[in-house]
């Protein structure tokens, strides 16, 4: 769980519209969320009446579980370029501190013996 979303409202019809509106504002970038499946049980006629059971999701999977939907190629081959990018990046990193004689620790020293 990365946050908890409390509403608070007077009566039960005004805290599910509260919590669908944060829900449609609520931010969350580079991880997969439920907030969409949240918003799908707020909108369930059972919940909105406050009559279910443990048993609200197997009773209503057709509409809470839909199909997740398919990444495009355009946006598969950007995401591969920002990979490949990311890499290259930590290698370049990583491979100037190797190269940097400040960063050494092998004892060298100048027509010395370490």
């Amino acid at each position: 769980m990365i946050s908890k979303l409390i509403v608070h409202a007077e009566n039960r019809e005004d805290a599910i519209n509260l919590m669908d509106r944060a829900l449609r504002e609520y931010k969350v970038i580079g991880i997969p969320t439920n907030i969409k499946f949240l918003r799908r049980a707020l909108n369930l006629e059972d919940f909105q009446k406050g009559d279910f059971d443990t048993s609200v999701i197997e009773k209503n999977q057709e509409e809470l579980l839909q199909e997740t939907r398919q990444v495009s190629h355009n946006r598969l081959g950007t995401i591969a370029v920002v990979k490949v990018f990311l890499e290259t990046l930590k290698m370049r990193l990583k491979r100037g501190n190797q190269l940097d004689p400040w960063q050494q620790r092998d004892m060298f020293r100048l027509n010395h013996r370490s």
